[in-house]
C-alpha cells in the first residue's frame, strides 16, 4: 500500500511531482497528482477509449470541489495558473492512499471528508465517491471541467462548443460539447445539477508539458455544477461515463475489488484472504492499484488491454518511481 501523510500532502513542491493512474482494461484511464492538480495534458478524471483500445478522448478533465460548512466555503481543488496556485485545497488533505483505489481524506474545520475514485473494468466509466466520515451536515458543490478533445491535443475557449445540457433526470445530464465521441454522461446520486451558464476556466498551466518543450496551457469549460447536502456517515457518488451507465456504483465497486483481488492472488502478490491491496515487496501501485515491478510486467501484459493502458504512461513518473516507466519495460 502507498500512503502519503499530511506532511507530504501539504508540501506542494513534493506532491506535485507524484502521479497516480487508474485504467479500465480497454485503453481508457484516469490520472492526476495526489493533490488533484493536473500537470500534463494527459491528466483527467475520464479519458475514454472511444475506439478501444484507441480513440482516446479527454471527456472530464476534473471536478472543482467546494465544501461549505455553514456559510464558510472551503475549496478542496488545486490548479496551477501562470505565477499562482489556486485554490490550495492540499492544505486540507490529511492522507492520500492507494488501497485498493486512490483515496483522499480531507480535514476541514470539524469535518472529515473521504473521496475515492475507480474505473469500471471494460467500460469508459469513472466513479468518485464522497463520504462524510465525521462532522456536521455540509453542502458539497462539484463543478465539472470539460475538454472533449483528443488526449494528445489541448483545448481553448472557442465559439463552436455546444453549450447545451440535456437533462436525463434531476441527477443526470448528457453533455456533447463537440462531436459524438465527446459525449459525456454525468450523474450525482444525491445531487441536483444546476446550470449557471457557460463558464470558461482559462489558462491552466501544465508544468510537465513545459519541461517536455510542448504547449503547456489550456482552457476548460463548465456548463454548471452538482450541489447536495451530505450528512455524517452518508456517501454520494458521481459517475462520469462515455455511455449511460446507470447508478449501480456499489455493485461496480464490489466487482472491481473482487477482480483486483483475484489478479493479485493469481500473480502471487497476496495470499487468498479477505484482505485487498496488501502488496508484497517493493512494488509500486499503479493503474489497477496493483504493485508493479519490472519482473511482473509480463503478467500484466497477459491481461486484455493492459499493454494499451500502459502505453499511455510513456514518459510518466508514476508515484515515487525515480525513472520514466518506459525505462522499466522489457525490451
Amino acid at each position: 500500500m502507498i500512503q502519503f501523510n499530511h506532511d507530504i500532502c501539504s508540501d506542494f513542491a513534493t506532491t506535485i511531482q507524484k502521479e497516480w493512474l487508474e485504467t479500465n482494461g480497454i485503453g481508457g484511464y484516469a490520472s492526476s497528482t495526489p493533490i488533484s492538480a493536473n500537470t500534463r495534458r494527459y491528466h483527467a478524471l475520464l479519458v475514454a477509449a472511444t475506439q478501444p483500445p484507441a480513440g482516446r478522448r479527454v471527456l472530464l478533465s476534473k471536478l472543482e470541489e467546494t465544501l461549505s460548512i455553514g456559510n464558510a466555503p472551503y475549496e478542496l481543488s488545486c490548479n496551477q495558473y501562470p505565477g499562482v496556485v489556486h485554490p490550495r485545497g492540499y492544505r486540507f488533505l490529511q492522507t492520500f492512499t492507494l488501497s485498493p483505489f486512490p483515496t483522499w481524506c480531507y480535514a476541514v474545520d470539524r469535518c472529515m471528508l473521504e473521496k475515492s475514485l475507480w474505473m469500471a473494468h471494460g467500460h469508459n466509466t469513472t466513479v468518485l465517491t464522497y463520504t462524510l466520515r465525521e462532522g456536521i451536515p455540509v453542502q458539497l458543490s462539484l463543478r465539472p471541467l470539460i475538454a472533449g478533445r483528443d488526449y494528445h491535443s489541448l483545448h481553448y475557449k472557442n465559439s463552436t462548443i455546444n453549450t447545451g445540457v440535456e437533462r436525463i433526470d434531476s441527477n443526470t445530464v448528457r453533455i456533447v460539447p463537440y462531436d459524438a465521441p465527446s459525449t459525456l454522461y454525468l450523474r450525482c446520486s444525491a445531487g441536483e445539477f444546476k446550470s449557471d451558464g457557460a463558464h470558461w476556466y482559462k489558462n491552466f498551466e501544465y508544468p510537465m508539458e513545459t519541461a517536455r518543450g510542448f504547449d503547456d496551457h489550456e482552457d476548460l469549460y463548465s456548463p454548471g455544477y452538482f450541489s447536495c447536502v451530505l450528512n455524517p456517515g452518508e456517501t454520494i457518488a458521481v459517475i462520469a461515463s462515455a455511455q449511460w451507465a446507470g447508478d449501480e456504483w456499489e455493485a461496480i465497486r464490489a466487482a472491481e475489488i473482487d477482480r483486483r483481488k483475484r489478479i493479485q492472488v493469481q500473480c502471487g502478490w497476496v495470499s487468498p484472504s479477505p484482505l485487498v491491496g496488501e502488496g508484497r515487496g517493493e512494488g509500486k501501485y499503479i493503474g489497477d492499484s496493483m504493485p508493479l515491478t519490472p519482473s511482473l510486467l509480463p503478467a500484466l501484459s497477459e491481461t486484455k488491454g493492459s499493454e494499451q493502458a500502459l502505453s499511455v504512461t510513456k514518459d510518466l513518473h508514476l508515484c515515487s518511481f525515480d525513472k520514466p516507466l518506459t525505462q522499466h519495460l522489457p525490451h
